[in-house]
C-alpha cells in the first residue's frame, strides 16, 4: 500500500514538473505583434496540470514556469506580481476545472466562465495594475494598453482549452489517473 502511494506522488511530481517544463518551453516560442499583442500557449501545459492535479498542481506550474523563464531569459526586470499572476491562472483553473472528464456542457459553461473571470480579473485589471508604473501611465491607460493583446489571448484561451477538455480521457490515462 505504501509502495503505491509513493508511486503516485512520484508520478504526480514528474508529471507536474514536466508539463511545468512545456510551459516554460511554450512560453518561450511566443508570438509578438507590435509593442502590445503577445500570443502564447503557455496556459495550456498550466490549464492540463490544474486538471489532473487540482489548483496546487496548476499553481505551482504556473508559478514555477514564470521564474524559470525569467532566470533562463530574462526580458527585463523580475517583478513578483506576474509570478503570482501566473500562479492564480493554475489555481483557478484548477477550482473550475478539478477532475473535469471530457467536454461535455458543464465544462463549457465552466470554461467560459473561468477564462471570462481570469480575462477580466487577471489579464486585464490586474496585469493592468503592475504595468502602469512600467510604463508610467495612468491605471486606466494600461487597461487600454492591454485590451488587444487581452482579447487576441481570450480566444486562444478558449480554443485551447475546448481542444484540451474534449481529448481530456486520453490525457488522464497518459498520466496514469483513472477518470
Amino acid at each position: 500500500m505504501k509502495n503505491k502511494t509513493l508511486l503516485k506522488n512520484t508520478r504526480m511530481l514528474c508529471n507536474i514538473a514536466m508539463l511545468t517544463a512545456v510551459a516554460f518551453v511554450l512560453g518561450l516560442y511566443s508570438v509578438r505583434i507590435g509593442l502590445g499583442i503577445k500570443m502564447s500557449f503557455k496556459f495550456l501545459p498550466v490549464f492540463l496540470c490544474a486538471v489532473l492535479y487540482g489548483p496546487i498542481g496548476g499553481g505551482i506550474c504556473g508559478a514555477v514556469s514564470d521564474v524559470l523563464a525569467f532566470l533562463i531569459n530574462p526580458t527585463g526586470v523580475f517583478l513578483w506580481q506576474y509570478t503570482v499572476i501566473e500562479l492564480l491562472y493554475g489555481v483557478s483553473f484548477g477550482l473550475f476545472f478539478k477532475n473535469a472528464s471530457g467536454l461535455n456542457k458543464t465544462n463549457v459553461i465552466k470554461a467560459i466562465l473561468c477564462i471570462t473571470l481570469n480575462t477580466v480579473l487577471l489579464s486585464i485589471f490586474a496585469n493592468a495594475y503592475v504595468l502602469k508604473n512600467l510604463i508610467n501611465r495612468t491605471y486606466i491607460d494600461a487597461i487600454i494598453y492591454r485590451m488587444p493583446s487581452t482579447m487576441v489571448n481570450m480566444v486562444l484561451r478558449y480554443i485551447g482549452i475546448f481542444a484540451v477538455l474534449k481529448i481530456m480521457p486520453v490525457l488522464k490515462k497518459a498520466a496514469g489517473i483513472e477518470c
